[in-house]
């Protein structure tokens, strides 16, 4: 099922590809020859494993919205969300749902992965449901005994990009996501990229008070990751691993500032991005540069090429959209100083500019480890790349010191794939 989901993700929008898969020697027919839809067997369970039906209100009007958004009719209140082909833009049209459905005036994101069940969501709201706010910091996998990995939100504020890579990474560590807090609930907004990496710092200083701390970010929160690994430094802690993947390149933020029309074009393409690359034809841009309400225009023509699915709640994409602009000044107002440290760069292979960006890593970078790894800027985070990305993160990470009691002890385990290195002394 895995290997046929990586080949459909690869030409498909994620919210195209089934989340079950059922293997027949043959489809059942009817006698005129067409397949008999009502002949076909149901999916199966998960590991085997038995329906627990809902229990009470709550739980059966979760079930009905998850069945809804999933498109899966046979879901228990115990299954996993992910394990359900749930992903990023599934769990943005699932929070709007129930927010629309049950009359929550702000559910976010994050709920899912402190309740990734009915069962856990369904307790979580009863108890919490009109006090639920988005944290900075998010529990995304926990682990075992090794130093944690904190992987730093992108653009878009959000941490459900690194699923797929945290699953395909496995049990061994526990994996924390940093995220832009919610400003609408009593807290300051953060401004600058640098006030973004303090506020950073200072919550995994409360899950890890020493170092090494492993850290990481896709896109710009590659950016994040480093200006954060800069302050800890600064302030005598050690950095065991610094993860850029698929950064932009370190360059001061002088870019003129972008109109409305390129930010919603930017959003729209960089939401539809983890699904299916697209981007809007020349004459389509033109339209939106016209158009009274450039974001509305944007996400109608995406949803209407399939680019996204067609029941995202317009309400629930302003808000995104302005958080996404919120961090799109703040990373334009960043200007990075050189950075004497260590840093694994990992590049995907069919990204243009990669070997440019590489270069101007190279120069920044006092230690830079150079990784090209299969797909581009998105896809690198999808099926079937991202088992390869994993892999090559894994064996970085074994590179780098385990802590137990007082004993710092090293392994090196290289996993079969083929990667590109480029050190600064050579």
């Amino acid at each position: 099922a895995e290997e046929v989901r990586g080949f459909l993700n690869a030409k498909l929008p994620d919210h195209l590809v089934p989340s079950t898969f059922v293997f027949l020697e043959s489809l059942p027919l009817t006698p005129n020859g067409k397949v008999d839809r009502r002949a076909l067997p149901a999916p199966e369970r998960l590991n085997g494993a038995e329906i627990v039906h809902p229990r009470d209100e709550m739980e059966f009007l979760l079930m009905r919205i998850w069945k809804e958004v999933l498109g899966i009719s046979q879901i228990g209140v115990q299954d996993d969300f992910f394990q359900l082909g749930g992903h990023s833009l599934l769990a943005v049209r699932l929070m709007a749902a129930i927010q629309r459905q049950l009359q929550y005036d702000h559910l976010p994101l994050n709920t899912l992965f402190q309740a990734r069940t009915v069962e856990r969501l369904a307790s979580l709201l009863r108890e919490r449901g009109a006090s639920l706010q988005r944290e900075a910091l998010v529990e995304i996998q926990p682990g075992g005994d090794r130093s944690p990995l904190f992987l730093v939100h992108p653009i878009g504020g959000n941490v459900f990009c690194y699923t797929d890579l945290v699953r395909s990474l496995g049990m061994g560590r526990s994996c924390f996501g940093l995220q832009t807090p919610d400003p609408g609930r009593g807290l300051a907004p953060v401004e600058s990229l640098e006030d973004m990496a303090a506020l950073y710092c200072e919550r995994v200083r409360a899950v890890r008070r020493s170092g090494p701390y492993m850290l990481g970010g896709w896109s710009m929160g590659g950016l994040i990751a480093l200006e954060m690994a800069r302050q800890l430094r600064a302030e005598g802690g050690e950095v065991g691993l610094l993860l850029l993947l698929d950064p932009p390149a370190p360059t001061s933020g002088s870019a003129p500032e972008a109109s409305l029309a390129a930010l919603a074009r930017w959003f729209v393409e960089d939401l539809a991005g983890l699904s299916v690359r697209s981007t809007l034809p020349a004459a389509d841009v033109r339209e939106l540069e016209a158009s009274a309400d450039p974001l509305q225009w944007a996400l109608q023509r995406a949803c209407a090429a399939g680019y996204l699915p067609p029941d995202l709640d317009q309400e629930d994409m302003v808000r995104h959209f302005e958080l996404f602009r919120h961090n799109q000044q703040a990373l334009r107002g960043y200007r990075p100083l050189p950075y004497d440290g260590e840093a694994v760069l990992l590049l995907g292979e069919a990204a243009p500019d990669a070997l440019a960006r590489a270069a101007a890593w190279t120069s920044f970078v006092g230690h830079i480890d150079i990784a090209i790894v299969p797909g581009d800027h998105y896809s690198l985070l999808r099926a079937p790349h991202v088992g390869h990305l994993a892999a090559v993160i894994a064996e970085r990470l074994e590179r780098t010191p385990r802590i137990e009691s007082d004993t710092i002890s090293f392994t090196s385990i290289r996993p079969q794939t083929v990667v590109k290195e480029r050190r600064l002394d050579e």
